[in-house]
């Protein structure tokens, strides 16, 4: 058997024959299970997928990559619904909630303003603040709206407790 230089065969020859690193990845039963991993481990697997990996990015590019996520997503859309996508983006939420925590999240929001400040300008910030004090009126009603008017900038704060009071809404 001529080495073409695939590490895979000289592994699993080196392991054929007792070498040292004979039962490296091998839990040792030597029982043929039915998936077809014949005693090898899970180490084994991820090794092998690992020099895989290494191999197909030394010979392809990022299209490569690009064109095989695109296939999967596809693919992905055909055979799962909106609750698997739920469930995932839940899931993934959850998990960056865990490594951010408030400071975290207190971050992203300050970037996300600066940026949007940024991008959009002062008519993005009038536009939607018009917006949010059309809202709050259909929310108060006539009466509510007037006696906002009339308590001026002090509409949800108790200037006596230098407290935030939103008990009226």
């Amino acid at each position: 058997m001529s080495n073409s230089g695939n590490n895979y065969n000289r592994n699993e020859n080196r392991s054929s024959r007792g070498g040292r690193n004979s039962d490296r990845y091998s839990n040792n039963s030597g029982s043929n299970r039915q998936d077809g991993r014949q005693g090898r481990s899970r180490r084994f697997f991820q090794e092998i997928g690992h020099l895989g990996g290494e191999r197909t990015a030394a010979t392809h590019d990022r299209d490569f990559y690009e064109e095989i996520g695109r296939r999967g997503g596809e693919r992905t859309a055909r055979t799962h619904d909106s609750r698997f996508y739920r469930e995932i983006g839940r899931m993934g939420g959850e998990e960056r909630r865990r490594e951010l925590g408030p400071e975290g999240y207190a971050e992203l929001g300050h970037r996300g303003g600066e940026r949007t400040a940024e991008t959009h300008g002062r008519d993005f910030y009038e536009k939607i603040g018009r917006m949010g004090g059309e809202e709050r009126r259909r929310e108060l009603g006539p009466e509510g709206y007037a006696e906002l008017g009339r308590r001026g900038g002090r509409a949800r704060w108790n200037e006596d407790e230098e407290s935030y009071d939103d008990s009226d809404y």
